[in-house]
């Protein structure tokens, strides 16, 4: 489906240039002027139609071409743009070269002749080095809803041994993909266990060591708020399992009451607050009072400044039904976990779980019952 653009003569659109590049890697763009402002709207081979407003910094990026840093600087504004909905190219090089007239190993890889056994068609002349025969037959590859289509060899994904000749870049790393289609949530079976989903909320393995040294004081690092500072306040949380990660942008909180970590994902406002260096913009109250909103769905219990204060780690506890759906995902997976166990003691070692099946099926015949399921406490090395 084509995108309609304003026709006001004054509002710029993409270069041509950029056009073609965007096409080549399933893209079509336009900026289009709504209200005093503008609009970049964009739809790739596999997305519907999506708007983004700019702002005019980005809009004279993206206009501008001809030079190699105007070049990229368009291209990584409209990347940084569409970053969120899109798979990207792997880089500017490759989406410039995406369907051009030099494979370099972006559409797949080429086993010349006298490489990894193969060798070329009767009549030919053996091969030496730097000689490569014209027009040689393989195809691109290409990748059509996820899956790899190709004609074979000489054309491969990967070569043998996973080597790239200089000048190749990397296969498969061009054009846009719609994420939208991948987050969306298949009809679930009929016999699916419905507590599966817990899993997005509760994380009932542990990620991150707990530390055996006691917690430190709040006021002990930070005398004053004048020497107030991000480090001190995080050294203060993560003693007290509350951690911090920045760059995953993830709360855990390691209650002595619960033996799982809870993990939580933040916002960036709320990243931003509770890592802000400002104890005056962002003082503690507020942050322990952020803190208690994004746990109390889970927590009956708050994180006070009186916990932090002290050398124990916090040990708030869990909502009643929070507690019991944690235990069932737990033995759930201590469930899956044994039969794994099972399975691969049965297929390691079948001899001797032969032997003593048979042994289960004489003591049988004898009167006694031996469940086949307890065949791994049996044996402990099995």
């Amino acid at each position: 489906m084509a995108i309609r653009t304003h026709t006001n003569p004054r509002i710029a659109d993409l270069q041509p240039e950029i056009q073609d590049l965007l096409m080549r890697n399933g893209m079509q763009a336009h900026i289009v002027a709504v209200g005093e402002g503008y609009q970049l709207a964009v739809q790739g081979h596999d997305s519907p139609l999506i708007r983004y407003p700019i702002s005019k910094q980005q809009l004279l990026a993206l206009t501008d071409w001809g030079t190699n840093h105007a070049n990229k600087k368009a291209y990584s504004t409209f990347t940084e743009i569409v970053k969120n909905d899109f798979d990207l190219p792997r880089s500017f090089v490759h989406a410039r070269n995406a369907n051009g007239r030099v494979a370099m190993g972006l559409h797949g890889y080429r086993i010349g002749i006298g490489e990894y056994g193969r060798t070329g068609r009767y009549g030919m002349p053996p091969p030496f080095l730097g000689w490569t025969p014209r027009q040689q037959e393989g195809y691109h590859l290409r990748r059509v809803g996820g899956q790899l289509f190709y004609a074979g060899t000489p054309m491969v994904a990967e070569r043998p041994d996973r080597r790239m000749k200089p000048g190749e870049l990397q296969s498969g790393g061009y054009g846009f993909y719609y994420k939208g289609h991948q987050q969306q949530q298949q009809t679930l079976p009929a016999q699916q266990d419905v507590l599966e989903d817990l899993q997005a909320v509760i994380t009932p393995l542990a990620g991150k060591p707990r530390s055996e040294e006691p917690a430190k004081p709040y006021m002990e690092l930070i005398t004053s708020p004048v020497y107030f500072s991000n480090e001190k306040w995080q050294e203060c949380l993560s003693s007290h399992g509350i951690i911090i990660d920045k760059e995953e942008k993830t709360l855990t909180i390691q209650s002595e009451q619960v033996n799982a970590d809870m993990v939580y994902d933040l916002t960036s406002d709320e990243l931003s607050a509770l890592t802000s260096n400002s104890i005056e913009d962002r003082p503690i109250e507020k942050r322990l009072e952020l803190l208690n909103t994004i746990i109390h769905d889970d927590f009956a219990d708050k994180i006070t400044m009186e916990s932090l204060n002290s050398t124990e780690r916090i040990g708030i506890t869990l909502h009643p039904e929070v507690e019991q759906d944690l235990a069932v995902r737990q033995q759930q997976e201590q469930e899956i976990f044994l039969s794994s166990e099972s399975a691969n003691a049965l297929a390691s070692c079948p001899e001797t779980i032969l032997q003593e099946s048979e042994s289960i099926i004489r003591q049988q015949q004898e009167g006694a019952l031996i469940d086949g399921r307890d065949l791994p406490y049996i044996n402990e090395s099995k």
